[in-house]
């Protein structure tokens, strides 16, 4: 299964989409879709907020001509943490359940040996998203395994789920422009962590263009938040109220007065340095680079290609 292929249609009975493009993870995707081809558990692993959650999106598609192939997408983060302790199944289950949005309003509380019946005869891809803080994902996936021939599973967590079997993928940070260039401009736009930001600024500010002096700030901001896609997301989105330059002096300003910056949790210590101004001292779009540059749209005239 090609992975240009396998972003072509949704699966039937997938309640899964997404508004944005994925930028870059060409090669990760490839890797990924060969593991499925030959292991029925695939866990991604990596750091909070690298990207785990929008790759399994991006999986949770079919290729053209493919069998009708199942795919649910179920969504555990919000379990609440009362869930947790005594570990019980139930909770994990009716996710399961209320994913497949089959038969809830006659078995509000479903048991695992009905979803275990639901998937003998059946061919799908179950994805589990975000297992890492409910014990019980390795016991409900072993069980699902052995009984459902026809089922496969893709979850993604911090950690291994550690069942036979398993074949594991941990997800690299994005990658990104490097410190040391003579031409920052082509180096945010032949890194992953450059682009997604560009893409993701000019949704929230259609006027952004990348200009030859706000390209070492992009790659500045990108290095600070290590090419974690979720938090680059987020400090893109701020270039509405926010210059690239005050948003790299938030990033370099520590907020616990003690001069060191937070390495240990990029994402939260990084996001939050990303201080918003008071509105009343903010012109709407005044911030934004807007002539003289260039949009991601645009990349393709200006050398761009393939980061990998």
């Amino acid at each position: 299964m090609e992975v240009g292929e396998a972003r072509a249609r949704s699966r039937p009975g997938s309640a899964v989409g997404w508004l944005t493009p994925l930028i870059g993870r060409e090669a990760e995707l490839a890797d990924i879709v060969r593991l499925l081809e030959c292991s029925r558990l695939v866990t991604l692993t990596g750091a909070g907020g690298v990207g785990k959650t929008r790759l399994a999106l991006e999986l949770s598609v079919a290729p053209e001509g493919a069998d009708s192939r199942e795919c649910v997408f179920v969504e555990l983060a919000p379990l609440d943490p009362s869930d947790r302790e005594p570990a019980q199944v139930e909770p994990v289950v009716s996710a399961i359940w209320r994913a497949l949005a089959a038969n809830r309003a006659q078995v509000p509380w479903p048991s695992l040996e009905a979803l275990c019946d639901h998937f003998s005869a059946r061919h799908a891809l179950l994805v589990l998203d975000n297992c890492e803080h409910l014990g019980v994902v390795p016991q409900v996936t072993e069980l699902l395994l052995s009984r459902c021939a026809g089922v496969s599973v893709l979850a993604t967590s911090r950690l291994p789920l550690e069942l036979t079997g398993e074949a594991t993928y941990h997800l690299p940070p994005l990658t990104l422009p490097p410190a040391e260039t003579s031409d920052p401009f082509a180096a945010v736009l032949s890194s992953e962590a450059g682009r997604l930001f560009l893409e993701r600024a000019q949704r929230s500010l259609p006027a952004f263009v990348l200009t030859p002096d706000a390209a070492p700030l992009v790659a500045e901001i990108c290095r600070h938040l290590d090419g974690l896609a979720l938090a680059i997301e987020l400090a893109a989105a701020r270039v509405r109220v926010l210059a690239p330059r005050r948003v790299v002096r938030s990033l370099r300003t520590p907020r616990d007065g003690t001069g060191e910056h937070a390495r240990a949790a990029p994402l939260a210590a990084g996001v939050a340095r990303l201080e918003l101004p008071a509105p009343s001292r903010r012109r709407a779009g005044s911030p934004a680079s807007t002539s003289g540059g260039v949009g991601l749209a645009s990349w393709s005239n200006h050398g761009g290609g393939r980061t990998r």
